[in-house]
């Protein structure tokens, strides 16, 4: 723990999501196994064949599934061997369900004959084992020693992809798809999702001044102390050359504030070849917004980045020049939202949610993706799009492939308006390039609020303008009544 109780955060090798193992030879050193096995006599036949090849090893046996679980959450084996056969589970569904919640631990299943093997592997298991096998001398062994070295080997290979050679953090990759597993978790928990995207001050200079290898000292310096800052639970990533990106799944907006103070006393010391001590700053900037929207990673650390530029203007002897400060007016004039949505009563719903918003936009309502696609290929143009899902005609998921695909919409941000909540309609909805994801509600007060907080998001993304100026001009066909 850290002075202030944060759980501090390990060598993300170490904690890569693979046991540290020694390798002995072509085989790996079993030093801790799990049976969870029912039959009190394969137990014993089972721990002396082990202890005949690994006499110092540790075995602990449970006899039902549940036990096993609630060992393993306490004290993490090196390796399980799990029957098929037990008091409170049967057949390969025993292994789907340990391995739902064993996820670091290879896992071998044992069969009898070799009937349930495929599934089993199927399943979760890293191999499994036929008890009648058992009185084949040296069997028990070679399926732990090949179980733990294919372990091994995949945990290298992990690493590498995973990890950055320099600095130790997760990569760019990486990081983007454990986003999607805490953005799915803080959607469950209606939490906030937060990135804060840092920058290295002057960190050119230090290249062109004292070479790349004193660059390297940098940045693997300053991402030790960067990690340092982050729970276990956040993603932490280098997301190249001197930036870096941190994710976070927040309760409240303001439990941000703590974690950007700490970060602006972030120092790294250099000493130069001629003996003289540099210290190194980094910029932040960082984007917060409801985990329920569903918002792509990239639309976060665009947001992020536009705050991180301003600081980095406000640095002490930088021309501040005539940039805009984020959030602020600009250029734009009222931006146009293109509202799609074929159910007359969500489309009105929609329409008085935008009304009520403290936000000066011009609002057009179709009713078919067909309607929409002549109005753009016409070179009418909008900031920003709601689609709904369940079109008649071109499905939405279609008219937003046309979308992604037509260069100069690419980077119009779409949020998808759907009556469904399910996980299959928001995966569907990014792979085909959505920006966001919002579940319509029956309320339309919750309906504002959410509409809110997208126009608040894009507002910032954008560039559109602030609360001030007049509400919403409406119009569409789905209106007339």
């Amino acid at each position: 723990m850290t002075e202030d109780g944060r759980e501090r955060r390990r060598s993300p090798v170490v904690s890569s999501g693979f046991p540290a193992t020694v390798h002995t030879g072509l085989g790996a050193a079993v030093t801790e196994v799990l049976l969870i096995e029912d039959d009190p006599s394969d137990v014993r036949l089972i721990a002396s064949e082990i202890r005949r090849a690994y006499p110092t090893a540790l075995i602990r046996d449970r006899p039902t599934l549940e036990q096993g679980i609630e060992l393993v959450l306490s004290q993490t084996p090196q390796i399980i061997m799990c029957d098929l056969g037990l008091p409170d589970s049967s057949g390969p569904a025993t292994i789907e369900r340990l391995r739902r919640v064993v996820v670091n631990v290879p896992i071998v299943a044992m069969t009898t004959g070799d009937r349930h093997g495929a599934a089993c592997v199927k399943a979760g298991a890293d191999d499994f084992l036929d008890k009648q096998d058992l009185i084949t001398p040296t069997a028990v062994q070679r399926t732990l020693n090949f179980t733990l070295l294919r372990w091994n080997r995949q945990a290298d290979l992990e690493r590498l992809a995973h990890y950055d050679d320099l600095t130790s953090l997760l990569t760019r990759a990486a990081a983007e798809h454990r986003y999607l597993r805490l953005l799915s978790n803080a959607r469950e928990a209606d939490y906030l999702v937060a990135v804060i995207l840092a920058d290295l001050n002057y960190f050119k200079s230090i290249n062109d001044s004292y070479g790349h290898d004193a660059g390297d000292q940098v940045l693997r310096a300053y991402a030790n102390a960067f990690d340092e800052q982050f729970r276990q639970l956040d993603v932490v990533s280098r997301w190249g050359g001197d930036e870096f990106v941190a994710i976070l799944a927040l309760a409240d907006a303001e439990d941000l504030a703590p974690i950007l103070a700490r970060l602006q006393r972030v120092e790294v010391e250099l000493t130069t070849p001629d003996r003289h001590q540099i210290r190194m700053t980094a910029s932040y900037g960082s984007a917060t917004v409801r985990a329920r929207m569903s918002p792509r990673l990239d639309d976060l650390v665009r947001a992020a980045d536009r705050y991180l530029l301003q600081a980095k203007r406000d640095r002490p002897g930088v021309d501040h020049g005539s940039h805009p400060r984020p959030g602020g007016s600009n250029s734009l004039g009222t931006p146009r939202i293109l509202v799609v949505e074929d159910n007359e009563m969500d489309a009105l719903h929609t329409g008085q949610a935008l009304e009520e918003c403290a936000f000066n936009v011009d609002v057009t309502f179709v009713d078919r993706a067909e309607a929409a696609r002549e109005m753009l290929d016409a070179g009418q143009h909008f900031d920003l799009i709601l689609l709904d899902l369940g079109l008649p005609g071109i499905p939405g998921h279609e008219f937003l492939q046309w979308l992604r695909a037509e260069g100069q919409y690419h980077r119009t941000p779409v949020a998808i308006l759907t009556s469904s909540s399910l996980q299959d309609d928001a995966d569907a909805a990014w792979a085909a390039g959505a920006s966001a994801f919002l579940t319509k509600s029956q309320s339309l007060r919750s309906l504002k609020l959410d509409l809110d907080e997208l126009l608040h998001f894009y507002c910032e993304l954008v560039k559109l303008p602030g609360p001030s100026g007049p509400r919403a001009a409406v119009r569409g066909p789905a209106l007339r009544a």
